[in-house]
Parts: structure tokens; C-alpha cells; sequence
């Protein structure tokens, strides 16, 4: 049997049987695999009345079961035993009355044990950089598959593995090659007995490169000559949104928890003013631009925040008017993933906005230097990890400095007072119907401090109706 084909629910969790007649009165059947403590079975099924019936199973483990029954017609008897060996060939002769008859089986030890779990022990760097995750597994895993989807929502990487045997305790390590952004990572392992942990992985989240919006000292209203600066940060959000939405509708119907995201804008001031106003005043700047995204027609949730003095872009003194700490940062985080705190990044945010049915048909065009930003990036992973597996597209850029096109990568100018910075949250996995879905939390052993890193969520989704790709 195929990993795949028992994923089927109803085989998931029974033994292979195998039933066998011979001449009146008797029928038998016997377990091809132990359960999971390692016992094996036969059934001697009574057609009729039979009286002074040995039984007697011997196995090439030194297993030796005798057994002396009468059974009344249409009644049966199930004889169990522990097994010694992980593979054993067992005779079976069966004597009384009429009937001499002997058979011969082999049983398979149940590879199982421990509480079907998954623990994510892999760091961001691991994920995103190394394009590698790690499991701990807290039962034995005698088969697993293991899947990567791109942000088109193709398969760029499929392992199926049967007839292995990854103990309890043991981190299984799972790398994989290819330049594509990295949409879900899937792993779903099973015991012998039908027993699952399952983990889904999205380390899909956006920092919206922008030229940054000048204000005027003490003002947070957005100036004409300003508000091109805000359509093109417009602009890149309703295409990642338009992606998401294209992603999720490449996945499938069977895709039981679509992914949504929320926009998360952040203000900040210079050092002109005291402390308490200039808090407000980011505060105003952060809730404009999120007024004006969401007069433009974005339809996702928005939230925003100000950091007043606390997040300077450009180290001054008090009372100094510097341009380039009047400014704001924009994050698109998948829900129900926040923005982590710390560093340049607030704990808190006030909401503008739920999220509401997209009435955007056609979208705007995105500005030039964004599509050299992306493809400076896939350049970038393409040199890294090697050839993506599509045919196209743009990815990478301008890494954000301060001159050049003018585009600055909020993130990458950021200086993080953590190591996790302004990243977000670390991926849960979020709770499925599944009886097995995995139940470790975090991107590494040490949860608190390396899940902030970590850019993307878990969620449970099926697996019907998903495009595959092969990888060049």
C-alpha cells in the first residue's frame, strides 16, 4: 500500500487481514502486522460444531503458542501473543477430529510507539535561507510525505517516503533546491498503525518597499506631492494581495483554511518636540496612510501604530528635524500572525479597518524599481539554491539603500534591538479537525526567543487538486 493511498481514512488505522478457508467446519484469518504493542493474532471461525481442536503456532522467533478449544458452530476464537521478532514466520497446524490441516504466515512488528506529535526545531534562518526545516518527533514514523508549494501554489519539491523507521526523539531533517518564493511547507508522518502527526508551514509575509512620505514638522496630512509615493506602496499591496488570493485558488477546493492577510503600518517622528506629542503625532501619520490605502480600495484588514522618538531611522540629538525619521513602515502579515514586538516595533496596534470584499477588477501598475527590487531577489536565490522551478517572473532588487531608485526595504534599514526584529510571530500550527495534527508550536527548541524571526504562519489544509510542477 502506497503513503498516499493511506491517507485514506477508512484503511488509515487497521491491519492488513488476510481470511482463508478450508474444509468445513473451519475458517481463520490472520493479522499481516502486530498492533501497537507488538501482539499478533489468528481468529479461528467455527462453521459448525467442533470439539477437541489444537492449535498449535510456532514462530521462526521462538515463538511457541499451543491452544486446546471447542468451539459451538458459528462462534469464534481470537488467539494473540506478543511477537519477539520485527519479522516472523510462523507455521500454524490445526488438529482434531476430521481436521489436519497446517498453514504458514508472516507477521511484521508494528513499527510504533509514543504520542503522535511534530516539533518544529528549525530557526528562520534554517527556512528562509537554508531552505531546510526540521522535525522532532514525538512517535515512531514509518512513512512520511513531505511537500513544498511555491507562491503559485505549485509542488516544487515531493518526497514520499515508505518503510522507514525515525524513533521517537529523532530530528528528521528535510532540505530542499529551487529559487521559487516558498508559499507551504507540508509534512505529515504515520506510524504502522495508522496513527498521524501532520505540520503546514506558510512563511509567506510582505514588507512593502516604499519611498518614504515626507511630512511636514508637527503634521501628519499627506501633501499632494506626496501621495505618489503613497499609490506606489498602494500598488505593491494589491498585487501581493492579488497573489494570495491567486494562491489560494491554486490550492484547491479541498483548501479548508484559505489564507488572509492584514496590513500593519507603523509611524514615527524626528526628535523636534517632546516625547508624549511627537507619540501622538506618530500615531496621526500611521492612522493617514492607513485611511488613505483604505479609501483606495484595499481590502484586507488594517491595522496601525506609532512609535514617536523610539524608532529612529537616523540617530540625533533632542530637537533635531531630520526628514528621514518622519516616515512609516508598512507589513503584510498572513492571519493571525502580528508584527513581533521589540526593537522598532510596537507591541499594540489600533484598528482601522475588518477586511471586505475586494471590488478592485483591474489593478494599478506596479512601479519599475519594485520589479527590480523582486528580481534582484530571485537573482539572489537563484545563485543561492539554483534555478526556480517556473518559468519566469520577477523577483529580487535593490536591497534598499538610500540612493540609487529611491527604494528603501523598511526591513533591511531597520536596525532589531531582537534577533527575531520586525519580523512576526512564530508559526502555530493552527488546530484541524485531524485527531493527528502535529502539536509542537515554534521555530525552534527555543521557542521564545527564535519563533519571533520566523516569517509565516501554519495552517490545515487538503491536499485534492493541487498543481504540480516538475522541478527543472
Amino acid at each position: 500500500m502506497s503513503f498516499l493511498s493511506a491517507l485514506a481514512p477508512t484503511l488509515a488505522s487497521v491491519p492488513l487481514a488476510l481470511l482463508l478457508s478450508f474444509a468445513d467446519p473451519f475458517s481463520f484469518e490472520f493479522a499481516s502486522q502486530t498492533d501497537a504493542n507488538g501482539m499478533a493474532y489468528v481468529v479461528l471461525h467455527a462453521q459448525q460444531p467442533a470439539k477437541g481442536i489444537t492449535i498449535t503456532i510456532e514462530g521462526d522467533d521462538g515463538t511457541r503458542v499451543v491452544k486446546s478449544l471447542s468451539l459451538r458452530g458459528g462462534t469464534s476464537k481470537r488467539i494473540t501473543w506478543r511477537q519477539q521478532g520485527s519479522q516472523t514466520h510462523y507455521k500454524m497446524t490445526i488438529k482434531g477430529g476430521d481436521v489436519e490441516t497446517d498453514f504458514e504466515f508472516d507477521t511484521r512488528k508494528a513499527r510504533a510507539g509514543g504520542k503522535p506529535s511534530l516539533t518544529m526545531v528549525a530557526s528562520r534562518e534554517d527556512i528562509v535561507d537554508r531552505h531546510t526545516i526540521k522535525y522532532k518527533t514525538g512517535f515512531v514514523i514509518s512513512s512520511y510525505l513531505f511537500q513544498v508549494f511555491n507562491t503559485e501554489g505549485d509542488i516544487v519539491e515531493e518526497i514520499n517516503k515508505e518503510d522507514v523507521e525515525i524513533n521517537v526523539g529523532d530530528v528528521i531533517e528535510l532540505p530542499w533546491e529551487g529559487a521559487d518564493d516558498v508559499f507551504m511547507v507540508y509534512f505529515k508522518g504515520m506510524d504502522d498503525v495508522g496513527r498521524f502527526a501532520e505540520d503546514r508551514r506558510v512563511p509567506w509575509a510582505v514588507t512593502i518597499p516604499h519611498t518614504e512620505v515626507n511630512f511636514d514638522s508637527g503634521k501628519w496630512d499627506i501633501k499632494p506631492n506626496e501621495a505618489p509615493k503613497v499609490d506606489e506602496a498602494f500598488s505593491v499591496l494589491v498585487h501581493e494581495l492579488d497573489g494570495l488570493e491567486r494562491a489560494n485558488a491554486a490550492l484547491g477546493p479541498s483548501f479548508k483554511d484559505k489564507i488572509s492577510a492584514s496590513l500593519y503600518i507603523v509611524g514615527y517622528t524626528d526628535t523636534v518636540g517632546n516625547a508624549a506629542d511627537n507619540q501622538k503625532l506618530s500615531l496621526n501619520r500611521a492612522q493617514a496612510i492607513a485611511q488613505y490605502f483604505k479609501d483606495k480600495g484595499a481590502w484586507c484588514s488594517i491595522y496601525y501604530a506609532g512609535m514617536g522618538e523610539r524608532g529612529l531611522a537616523v540617530e540625533t540629538g533632542d530637537s533635531v528635524d531630520e526628514v528621514r525619521n518622519r516616515r512609516a513602515l508598512y507589513l503584510l502579515m498572513p492571519d493571525p500572525q502580528k508584527p513581533a514586538a521589540g526593537g522598532k516595533v510596537p507591541g499594540s496596534w489600533k484598528k482601522l479597518t475588518d477586511a471586505s470584499p475586494r471590488t478592485m477588477a483591474q489593478l494599478p501598475a506596479l512601479p519599475e524599481s519594485y520589479l527590480a527590487f523582486k528580481d534582484k531577489q530571485r537573482q539572489e536565490r537563484e545563485a543561492k539554491f539554483g534555478r526556480s522551478s517556473s518559468d519566469g517572473g520577477t523577483s529580487g532588487g535593490d536591497d534598499g539603500g538610500e540612493g540609487g531608485d529611491g527604494w528603501v526595504h523598511p526591513y533591511d534599514r531597520m536596525e532589531h534591538d531582537d534577533e527575531g526584529g520586525a519580523g512576526v510571530d512564530g508559526p502555530e500550527p493552527i488546530d484541524g479537525d485531524d485527531a493527528g495534527a502535529a502539536t509542537g508550536k515554534g521555530c525552534s527548541i527555543d521557542q521564545e526567543r527564535e519563533t519571533n524571526g520566523l516569517l509565516g504562519l501554519a495552517l490545515l489544509v487538503g491536499l485534492v487538486g493541487l498543481r504540480r510542477r516538475r522541478v527543472a
